[in-house]
C-alpha cells in the first residue's frame, strides 16, 4: 500500500480507461493489501509525486501486534473507500443529468427544425425576411410535458423536482382540462394518473390517441402496475411517487423515439 502525500495520480483500468484522480492525502492499493487481491487497475503519476510505501509483511505484523491500531486503520480505510464510492456516484449522477439535459435540448432543436421546414414549405415564394419573421413569432420553446393528476400535492412535488430542468411542465387536475390544454399548447408528452373523475386515465389516453395519435402518453399511478395498462394507449408506466430517475428514463425512452 502507498500513501500519496504530494502530487497527483490517476487510476486506469486494464482497458486503459480513466477511473479516478487521486490527490493528497489518500491511500493507494489499500484493498489489495487488506484483501490480498491482485491489482485490477494501474496507478500512474500525472505530475511529480511523493508516496509513502508500506510493505505488506511489516504492515500485517504491526496490525497483529496492536489491535487498537488495527481498528483505527481499518476505520480510516473504510472512510476513504466510502468517500471514493460517493465521489464515483456523484460523477455518475452528473453524467446522467448531462445526458438528460442534452436529450431535452436535442428534442427542442428537432421541434424547431420541423417547424422551420413547415414554414419554408408553406412560404416557398415568400421573401426571406417574411420567413424569418414568421419563424421568430412562433419559435418553439422548451420541451413541454403535461402532468394530469387530481392531487395538488403531486403538482407541487413535480414542480419542485423539475424546476432546474430544461423543460416546461403543464398541469391539469382532470382529463377534460388536459384535453383543453392540448388544444392550446404544443405538448411533447402526457403523464397521467389513472384514478380520476369523471374521466379516468384510461379514457384520457384513448381520447388522446384519437385526437393526437403521435403524442406519447405515460401512465402514472400507485394503484395499478405496468401489466394493467397493456392494450391501452400508453407508451410507458411510472409508479408513484415520481422521482428524478423516472424523469430521466422518460426522456431517454420516450422523447428519444421521436428523434
Amino acid at each position: 500500500m502507498h500513501v500519496l502525500v504530494a502530487g497527483e495520480m490517476q487510476v486506469i483500468d486494464i482497458d486503459g480507461v480513466w477511473l479516478a484522480n487521486l490527490t493528497p492525502i489518500t491511500t493507494v492499493g489499500e484493498m489489495g493489501l487488506i484483501r490480498h487481491e491482485k491489482r485490477s487497475a494501474e496507478v500512474v503519476a500525472t505530475m511529480p509525486s511523493t508516496t509513502l510505501q508500506i510493505g505488506r509483511l511489516p504492515f500485517e505484523q504491526l496490525l497483529n501486534h496492536d489491535l487498537q491500531l488495527k481498528i483505527r486503520i481499518y476505520a480510516n480505510v473504510i472512510d476513504i473507500l466510502s468517500n471514493k464510492i460517493i465521489n464515483d456516484n456523484l460523477r455518475t449522477i452528473d453524467a446522467q443529468e448531462n445526458r438528460t439535459t442534452s436529450q431535452l435540448a436535442i428534442h427542442k432543436l428537432h421541434k424547431q427544425l420541423d417547424f422551420a421546414l413547415s414554414v419554408i414549405d408553406d412560404t416557398a415564394e415568400a421573401a426571406k425576411s417574411e420567413v424569418l419573421s414568421q419563424f421568430g413569432e412562433q419559435l418553439i420553446g422548451e420541451v413541454t410535458i403535461l402532468f394530469v393528476d387530481d392531487e395538488e400535492n403531486i403538482h407541487s412535488s413535480v414542480r419542485r423536482l423539475l424546476r432546474d430542468q430544461s423543460c416546461r411542465p403543464l398541469f391539469a387536475e382532470n382529463g377534460e382540462t388536459a384535453l383543453e390544454l392540448l388544444q392550446q399548447y404544443k405538448v411533447d408528452m402526457v403523464v397521467t394518473d389513472i384514478r380520476m373523475q369523471p374521466m379516468d386515465g384510461f379514457s384520457l389516453a384513448e381520447e388522446i390517441g384519437l385526437r393526437f395519435p403521435d403524442l406519447p402518453v405515460v401512465a402514472f399511478s400507485a394503484m395499478i402496475n405496468a401489466e394493467d395498462i397493456k392494450g391501452h394507449n400508453f407508451n410507458d408506466f411510472i409508479d408513484k411517487p415520481f422521482d428524478m430517475a423516472d424523469f430521466r428514463r422518460m426522456v431517454d425512452t420516450i422523447l428519444s423515439k421521436d428523434l
